[in-house]
């Protein structure tokens, strides 16, 4: 299932105010009157349902610490039983701005399915033997995997 963060494209350390902001570039880009075609109805109560949890301190609280249940039931939050792959696996785009790492899903085959910047990697787990470790999902299906690398020494 798609978690609330992913419907609205957030991080899940988002503030108020990029929810809120991810909220309404969300609706304008699902309105029929922008798009110029038909939205499906559950799509808005999808986005107003995400954004209705993660807007409140407490349901979203609630929410966290249920989905954190859940996965870790399913062995997400450990990465158990998921598929490993190598930063080195994903494709580098270097923008001017930022540096990100895209790598099409290999369930559902949405181009870019997963994708990666500077600060996600940020948030990786390091592990005994130097390495970091991000479990990440894709944004077109449920498909979760872990991501292993190993920070660059600065020139």
């Amino acid at each position: 299932m798609e978690s609330h963060y992913t419907v609205l494209g957030v991080d899940t350390t988002a503030s108020v105010a990029q929810i809120k902001e991810a909220y309404r570039r969300k609706l304008l880009s699902s309105h029929p009157d922008k798009t110029g075609t038909q939205t499906h109805g559950n799509e808005i109560a999808r986005i107003t349902d995400a954004y209705r949890v993660l807007v409140d301190p407490i349901k979203r609280q609630e929410y966290d610490a249920t989905r954190q249940e859940e996965l870790s039931k399913l062995g997400v939050a450990t990465g158990d039983g998921l598929e490993t792959y190598s930063l080195d696996d994903f494709e580098i785009i270097d923008t001017e701005h930022e540096l990100r790492w895209t790598k099409s899903c290999p369930r559902c085959a949405y181009p870019g399915g997963f994708e990666l910047n500077e600060a996600d990697l940020d948030k990786g787990t390091v592990l005994d033997n130097g390495q970091y470790e991000l479990i990440i999902q894709c944004c077109s299906c449920s498909l979760w995997l872990v991501v292993k690398y190993a920070e660059e020494a600065d020139c």
